[in-house]
């Protein structure tokens, strides 16, 4: 029942290479809410909300895209409307190539579903193994108990289940392999979109990774496609993509290493600095410097310093500037950036630019 995994990447031109399949196409998608009040004097007023507007992104068959915002970004409202529960006020939604607005039901067959909350599909009475054989029975129709039997096995084994744990109820787990049993539930009829909502919500660290590491695995092994909707960045490294949402509007797609070069000068090299105490007019001093053009705190005495050249002049300008104002450095080391850096210098510039556009926008 296994896929060949195609490979990862962007567009691949015609000619002698395949040409690779879009297996998520969103175009210009709004969708608009109305509601209505009851006001004085007996009037009945009708509001319309936008949620979402314009959004378009896409992702290949093989690959691993992410929904990324921080809570109200439009999230939830993009994975409703791919999965049919919302249809769009405007624009068109495609899942394997089905247009999901008019073919509804076709397409759902196309996907499996992980909810935010693991419970709502996990049966406590019921073993590992018992809970993907009950959803496939449901799922499958026509297909035998065996064969069904098989298919789980084969996906809890890929997300880490020995036969001792399969036969294990589900109140007895813990909550990543609860999580892990619901994934395998989204896999049991062999879909080719896995689609998550919040798949890390609740573990802890290490479980968060631990789970992202499994998905990984299913999707290097079994070739399927999966989209993950979160707030946390740690799945950024483990995307093809993602799809940056910032109230309700995509405002970066593509590779996060490549979103980041993009961004962040001297492709996303860095200083680290750490000082004996670190304060806002410190990190202000910093920011001053001429070459400087980003500058994030990364921990209680440390930040990383974004620059149009990291090199050892650079290096050289920034402990002459401490020893000007006078601060001790703890220490001074070369690093690079991860998407969470990037992350919250590309939100900061976002909600600068929107507040200069809404500042220009008031009557003078």
């Amino acid at each position: 029942m296994a896929r060949a995994a195609p490979p990862g990447g962007f567009d691949l031109p015609t000619g002698d290479r395949q040409v690779r399949r879009k297996i998520i196409d969103l175009r210009d998608v709004t969708v608009t809410v109305s509601s209505t009040k009851f006001s004085l004097p007996f009037k009945l007023k009708r509001t319309i909300t936008t949620i979402v507007q314009g959004v378009s992104f896409h992702s290949y068959e093989g690959e691993i895209l992410g929904l990324i915002g921080e809570s109200g970004a439009g999230k939830s409202t993009i994975l409703r409307c791919i999965t049919g529960q919302m249809k769009p006020s405007r624009g068109t939604v495609s899942v394997a190539g089905i247009d999901v607005v008019h073919h509804k039901n076709e397409a759902i067959k196309r996907f499996g579903y992980v909810p935010q909350l693991e419970l709502i599909s996990v049966y406590d009475h019921f073993t590992a193994l018992e809970n993907v054989y009950y959803f496939g029975k449901m799922y499958l129709s026509g297909v035998g108990d065996e064969q069904i039997k098989q298919r789980g096995k084969e996906v809890l084994s890929i997300l880490g289940f020995k036969e001792a744990l399969m036969g294990k109820k589900a109140k007895y787990l813990s909550g990543g392999e609860k999580k892990r049993v619901s994934i395998a539930i989204g896999m049991v009829h062999d879909p080719e979109i896995l689609l998550l909502d919040e798949p890390t919500t609740g573990l802890d660290i290490s479980l968060r990774i631990q789970v992202l590491n499994y998905l990984k695995n299913l999707n290097k092994k079994l070739g399927i496609s999966v989209v993950i909707v979160s707030h946390d960045l740690e799945i950024a490294q483990y995307c093809t993509r993602i799809v940056l949402l910032e109230k309700g509007r995509v405002i970066e797609f593509g590779d996060p290493e490549v979103l980041i070069n993009k961004l962040l000068p001297c492709e996303g090299r860095a200083i680290k600095l750490e000082v004996a105490e670190l304060n806002e007019e410190i990190i202000d001093s910093i920011r001053s410097l001429p070459e400087v053009k980003f500058v994030i705190k990364t921990g209680r005495n440390d930040v990383k310093i974004f620059a149009e050249d990291i090199d050892k002049v650079m290096i050289s300008k920034v402990i002459e500037h401490c020893d000007n104002i006078n601060i001790p450095i703890a220490s001074i080391t070369l690093d690079r950036a991860d998407f969470t850096s990037y992350y919250r210098i590309r939100s900061k510039l976002e909600k600068e630019k929107n507040q200069t556009v809404d500042g220009s926008a008031q009557p003078s």
